[in-house]
C-alpha cells in the first residue's frame, strides 16, 4: 500500500498537470467543472478516490454530485477516516478543514480544492 502510494505521489509530482480554475461558492468547492471531465471521460476509469473533507456526509453528497447519484456500498470508519465502498470505486475520507478530492483515474488524475481543479494527464 505505502508503495502505491510513493508511486501516485511521484506520478503528480512528474506529470506537469494543467491548472483550470473553478468558481467557489461560499468559499467551497465548485464541482461542476470536475463533474463535467467525468462524464466525458477525461479521467479514464475512475478507481480511487481521496477525499479531505469536514464531514463524512458532505464527502458523500459530493462524490454523489461527481458520480451522477451513485451511493456508496458501504461504508466503515472511525476517528475522521472513513473507507466508502463504491461499486465501481472506492474512496478513502479524511477529515480536514483543507476541503481537496483527488480522483483517480486509469488515464488521468485530477485534484479539486480551493484553488481550483488540476488535471494530471498520464504521460506515455
Amino acid at each position: 500500500m505505502r508503495r502505491a502510494l510513493t508511486a501516485r505521489r511521484e506520478f503528480l509530482k512528474m506529470a506537469g498537470g494543467v491548472v483550470v480554475p473553478g468558481r467557489r461558492k461560499g468559499g467551497d468547492l465548485d464541482l461542476r467543472a470536475a463533474r463535467a471531465l467525468i462524464r466525458r471521460g477525461s479521467l479514464g476509469k475512475v478507481a480511487f478516490c481521496r477525499v479531505l473533507r469536514g464531514s463524512v456526509g458532505e464527502t458523500m453528497e459530493e462524490l454523489r454530485f461527481l458520480f451522477d447519484g451513485a451511493a456508496p456500498v458501504s461504508v466503515d470508519g472511525q476517528n475522521g477516516r472513513a473507507t466508502l465502498r463504491y461499486a465501481r470505486f472506492v474512496a478513502s475520507y479524511e477529515e480536514s478543514d483543507r476541503r481537496e478530492i483527488v480522483l483517480c483515474g486509469s488515464e488521468a488524475t485530477m485534484v479539486v480544492n480551493r484553488r481550483g481543479l488540476s488535471l494530471h494527464r498520464r504521460s506515455g
